[in-house]
């Protein structure tokens, strides 16, 4: 099953970072795309130990072009990793922020476990993964995932950065231009 999964992202990831195919631009209203998916999984079973928040203003009004079932597996990833390195009662929090800049700043909030701030340079990186130890309950993945995350949100004109206290949490923020 690990192979397999290691197989697949693999395969993702090379789709996705090859330029010759064409990602599926919707330009999508901000706000109704984020509560759609807040409301998706806020009903999944998988987050039921843990708090989750929807951060976004009421008045938020921009659009963005994004491939949205791509950018649903950037979410669903960064979601599933709070989940994933954080205990029960745990707050997953998401929020977006209109910058001064023209971008949207969309970010996933955890109280986790955090990462340490020497690793934080490489999460990014192809099979890059924090030592298993730090996460013993729970089963690790490829070490594809933030690299995929990374290059959907590039081929998207966007670029994602982390924040990170070891025991209090991390912030990934995604920025994508505005239209």
């Amino acid at each position: 099953k690990n192979l397999e999964n290691l197989i697949n992202d693999m395969y993702y990831l090379f789709c996705v970072e090859d330029t010759s195919k064409e990602f599926d631009f919707e330009k999508v209203d901000a706000l109704s795309f984020l509560d759609e998916y807040f409301l998706d999984i806020e009903g999944c079973n998988h987050y039921e130990n843990r708090k989750l928040f929807f951060d976004v203003p009421d008045d938020l009004n921009c659009t963005i072009n994004i491939d949205i079932q791509k950018m649903i597996r950037v979410l669903d990833n960064l979601m599933t990793n709070a989940y994933k390195y954080s205990g029960d009662e745990a707050c997953i929090t998401l929020n977006a922020v209109l910058s001064d800049s023209d971008r949207l700043n969309i970010s996933i909030i955890d109280t986790g476990i955090g990462i340490p701030q020497d690793d934080i340079p490489h999460i990014f990186n192809r099979t890059y993964t924090v030592s298993s130890s730090r996460t013993p309950n729970s089963s690790t993945g490829s070490g594809l995932g933030l690299s995929i995350v990374k290059a959907i949100v590039e081929r998207m004109n966007g670029k994602i950065t982390c924040e990170s206290i070891e025991g209090k949490g991390s912030t990934f923020t995604i920025s994508l231009p505005v239209i």
